[in-house]
Order: C-alpha cells, then structure tokens, then sequence
C-alpha cells in the first residue's frame, strides 16, 4: 500500500514555544512554495532551527511508523483563502497546519490520516 498521499521537503525556519510546557510550534518552508506550522511536545521528537525534515500525510499506519515520528490525525478544515488552499489537522491536539497549496487536496473533515516526520541525516 502506498503511504503517501502528500509528501513534502521542508526547511524549519523557527521554533516557537508555546504556552503548554514542552510544547512547540516549527515553522518550515517546504517544496512547491508550501509553508506547514507544526506543533510538537519536545518529549516525542525534538528538532532545531535550519534542521531539513521530510512530512509525509499518508493513510498507511505501517509505513508511518517507519519515520521519526508518527502520529494519527484527523482533518479540522480544508479552506481557500485569496485562490490557495489551507489544510489544519490535529494529531491529539497538536496542530499541524499546511499553508499555501495550489490545489485543493482530496482531503474531508474527520478523514483519519497519518503524519510522518522525518528528520535528514
């Protein structure tokens, strides 16, 4: 089966920490013009700024558990904003927010996917 339905090459750009002990948020710009806000507890996978990762969106459970990290997400929202598209997902409450997508993805609110992070050696 194939995991991925979006893949994306990402640069993280700045680490922000949030409110929540332990938690953060990375900003990355990614492949294609895309930019994902990724929220993350420091205690599952930490990662630095100029770090290159890999996000995988995908529906394989298997496949996902092969990355750094692997975590189960719903969708929350696909909407367009000035002709591009804005896709949130939840993993438990954490956020993960893809910005800036030309095409709308074949994505529907409650659809239970699966993201992988991995970070490049």
């Amino acid at each position: 089966m194939v995991f991925n339905l979006y893949r994306y090459e990402c640069s993280v750009y700045n680490i922000e920490y949030l409110k929540l002990p332990k938690v953060y948020r990375l900003k990355c710009n990614c492949s294609d013009g895309v930019e994902i806000v990724f929220e993350m507890h420091e205690e599952l996978l930490k990662i630095r700024e100029n770090t290159e990762i890999s996000i995988d969106i995908g529906i394989d459970k298997k496949e996902c558990l092969e990355r750094d990290f692997c975590g189960k997400a719903h969708v929350v929202s696909v909407t367009e904003l000035e002709g591009r598209f804005r896709t949130v997902l939840s993993i438990g409450g954490l956020l993960v927010v893809v910005k800036n997508l030309v095409e709308k993805p074949s994505l529907e609110p409650v659809q239970e996917l699966y993201v992988g992070l991995s970070i490049k050696k």
